[in-house]
């Protein structure tokens, strides 16, 4: 190990009060602890190692809360409060010939509460579902083609990789959390011309299936893969962007499962299918000072 580069620890306390006056006031004070420890080292010539430790706590979601306590019928012991977590990570970065960079990251989390949609009598409610824990790896790279005899064009990349962990409200089985996906990625070609002045290139992007609970159904998002283009004309001060989202692919599939009442005690009823196409056409102005 050549040198420690730096080593940061901060910590914040906050106390939030939230109330709720309507037919019958509710009131709640919320008390969270936030912690930062991390430490970098530089074991090598471009190398970077970081190493952190963090309890972060979300914002408070107003409109949950007031969702919340406004829903009748929910549980004697139901809660809600803003999801916190410990979090450990571990990163390794190293630079790469003419420019290029490549990074791994690895995640571990605690989640202490994690919120979702409960049962509330007939009805459903944002809530706290309990613990449960989260992994992620991450890597990134970017590289300049200019050895591979493409001058001025650069490849981008970014793929993670996820698994959690909770427990479902309704039938008690571990599953993962509502909504997540088990893998990303984006990869990127782009290509500088008119002396740094245009660049136009290439974005294709992959996800994988994402499965979202409620209490009486179950939607399940295919995976998609979709393939879009940016081009940016910077003349001076002033840098136009136009980017298309999903010009190739991009579309997928919803099958959404609808029980005759709570998941784990109802029948299927029926499964709603359909498709899903996401395309999108950006433009954007910016001004450099």
């Amino acid at each position: 190990v050549r040198k420690i580069v730096d080593a940061f620890l901060s910590c914040a306390y906050d106390e939030i009060g939230v109330s709720w006056a309507a037919a019958q006031a509710v009131s709640d004070a919320y008390r969270s602890l936030e912690l930062s420890l991390s430490a970098t080292v530089t074991p090598w010539q471009g190398g970077r190692w970081r190493f952190s430790v963090e309890r972060t706590v979300a914002p408070l979601n107003a409109s949950g809360f007031v969702t919340f306590v406004q829903t009748a019928g929910r549980p004697g012991d139901a809660s809600f409060q803003p999801d916190h977590e410990w979090r450990y990570a571990a990163s390794l970065s190293q630079q790469l010939p003419a420019g290029g960079d490549l990074s791994v990251d690895r995640t571990r989390s605690q989640l202490q509460s994690v919120t979702e949609l409960g049962p509330a009598g007939q009805s459903e409610a944002p809530m706290s579902i309990g613990p449960g824990e989260r992994q992620r790896v991450q890597v990134s790279l970017t590289a300049p083609l200019a050895a591979a005899g493409l001058k001025s064009a650069t490849l981008t990349g970014q793929g993670a990789w996820a698994s959690s962990r909770v427990t479902d409200p309704v039938t008690h089985a571990a599953r993962m959390a509502s909504g997540e996906t088990p893998y990303q990625a984006e990869l990127g070609l782009n290509q500088t011309l008119a002396d740094g002045r245009l660049s136009v290139g290439l974005k294709g992007q992959l996800t994988g299936e994402q499965q979202y609970y409620e209490p009486a159904r179950v939607t399940v998002l295919s995976p998609t893969a979709g393939l879009g283009a940016v081009v940016t004309f910077a003349p001076g001060a002033y840098a136009v962007r136009l980017e298309a989202q999903n010009l190739v692919g991009g579309g997928r599939a919803s099958d959404v499962a609808v029980y005759r009442g709570p998941r784990a005690v109802s029948e299927l009823d029926h499964v709603e299918q359909s498709q899903i196409q996401d395309r999108s056409v950006r433009l954007s102005l910016a001004r450099s000072f």
